[in-house]
C-alpha cells in the first residue's frame, strides 16, 4: 500500500468512527421501551406518589394513525403551579412509534421539539414546557412507571 492508501484508509475508519460511536452510544444508553399492555393509569399513580393534585381530566384523542385515545391531566403541586399532561394509547409499537417520530421531527427554534414525550407500554406521554417545576416530582415516578415497578 502506498502513503495515499493509509492516509485515505485512515480518513476512511476516522469518519466512520465518528458516525457510529455516538450511534452506538444512543443505542445503548437510551434503549427502546418495549411495547407492553399498560394496567391502571400510570400518570394518577405518578402524580399521587409525587404529592401532585389532579384538578381536571379529560377525554382526548390525538389526530395520529393507531391512536386509541386518552387524557388530558391538569396537575397542581402544594405551590399551586399547574401543568397539562397529555396521555395517549396507541394499537401497535409501530403507530406509537411513529407518533415519536413525528413529534421529534418538529423542531422550533434551535432544532429541539418542544416538551417531553415518556413512554410507558403502549401509552405516550407528553409534557409540555414546564414553568413551575412540576416535573422535578413527577419525572422519577414516571421513570418508576416506564421500568414497570
Amino acid at each position: 500500500m502506498s502513503k495515499t492508501d493509509n492516509v485515505a484508509l485512515t480518513v476512511l475508519i476516522i469518519l466512520i468512527l465518528i458516525f457510529l460511536v455516538p450511534l452506538g452510544w444512543v443505542m445503548v444508553a437510551f434503549p427502546a421501551e418495549p411495547y407492553r399492555i399498560v394496567v391502571g393509569e400510570p400518570i394518577t399513580e405518578a402524580a399521587q406518589a409525587a404529592g401532585l393534585t389532579i384538578v381536571n381530566t379529560t377525554d382526548v384523542t390525538w389526530n395520529v394513525t393507531g391512536a386509541l385515545g386518552g387524557k388530558t391531566y391538569v396537575l397542581r403541586d402544594k405551590s399551586g403551579n399547574m401543568l397539562t399532561v397529555q396521555t395517549q394509547l396507541f394499537d401497535s409499537p409501530a403507530s406509537r412509534d411513529a407518533a415519536i417520530q413525528t413529534h421529534s421531527a418538529q423542531s422550533v427554534g434551535k432544532g429541539k421539539p418542544i416538551g417531553t414525550i415518556v413512554i410507558i407500554g403502549q401509552e405516550v406521554v407528553y409534557i409540555p414546557p414546564d414553568q413551575g417545576g412540576i416535573l422535578v416530582n413527577l419525572g422519577p415516578e414516571l421513570l418508576k412507571k416506564q421500568a414497570g415497578r
